[in-house]
């Protein structure tokens, strides 16, 4: 096996929440830029699902799309505000202090692969630069081998082998929200979890640029038996190993 490859946010780490701080303080700098051609800020607020300083999930500032947060500035404010919003935003990640919070037992995970001789690679949305101080601030530079980021002379996303997916029962995700306790993710609707539950189960149904080895996460249990993961790793070498058979690109 060549690489594992992990995302970012939301797999090594819990959602970092400066993306969020970056967001309100860009809707914020728009509504004071475009104040006279906005109107009713309290009506922007809410058209970008903004409520009570809080970015409402399902909503424009939610998608974290730059490109469907400039358009919708362009509507509210009734003119072509691209360029603006896409040099302060460039500003407000360049100022960015990240909140590096390691999803529980990943870390340990990092390192035993690490130990094994797996080669580990990082694939985010995030920036080089960004990425650099997460691995500074969490001491793990020497565990990773490659980090794939938005520049554009990043190193160049392989061809996977093998795409990991975690599974578990739709009430199972619910009460790991819960025992996460994030009041923000407990208090939403229920019905959004549903709803984006669906969706990540009719993606990965329909996904094939590579084979798909699905790891109910009741497999394993990193806390009280780490030795569990040798079964999944198995299992996800034999597809490797399969596929490497029929695919005669060069390993």
């Amino acid at each position: 096996m060549k690489w594992i490859l992990f995302d970012k946010d939301g797999t090594l780490i819990h959602f970092d929440r400066s993306w969020m701080k970056i967001g309100l303080q860009l809707v914020d700098d728009f509504m004071t830029q475009y104040e006279s051609a906005i109107g009713d800020v309290t009506e922007a607020y809410k058209r970008l699902g903004i409520v009570n300083n809080e970015i409402q999930q399902g909503t424009v500032m939610a998608s974290g799309s730059l490109d469907e947060i400039i358009n919708a500035f362009d509507n509210i404010a009734g003119q072509d505000v691209s360029s603006w919003a896409q040099q302060r935003s460039q500003t407000l990640v360049d100022q960015r202090v990240p909140e590096n919070v390691w999803v529980e037992g990943v870390d340990q995970t990092v390192k035993a692969l690490h130990q094994k001789g797996y080669k580990l690679g990082i694939v985010t949305s995030d920036t080089k630069k960004g990425v650099e101080q997460f691995l500074t601030d969490t001491n793990m530079h020497k565990y990773f081998d490659v980090v794939i980021s938005t520049e554009a002379n990043a190193v160049e996303k392989p061809k996977p082998d093998v795409l990991i997916y975690l599974e578990c029962d739709y009430n199972d995700v619910i009460e790991r929200i819960k025992q996460r306790g994030r009041q923000m993710e407990i208090d939403t609707d229920p019905a959004y979890w549903q709803k984006l539950f669906q969706r990540y189960d009719n993606w990965v149904s329909e996904f094939n640029a590579c084979p798909v080895v699905r790891v109910n996460i009741n497999e394993y249990d990193l806390h009280d038996d780490p030795d569990s993961l040798d079964g999944v790793i198995n299992k996800i070498k034999t597809v490797i190993d399969t596929y490497r058979n029929v695919d005669q690109r060069q390993h």
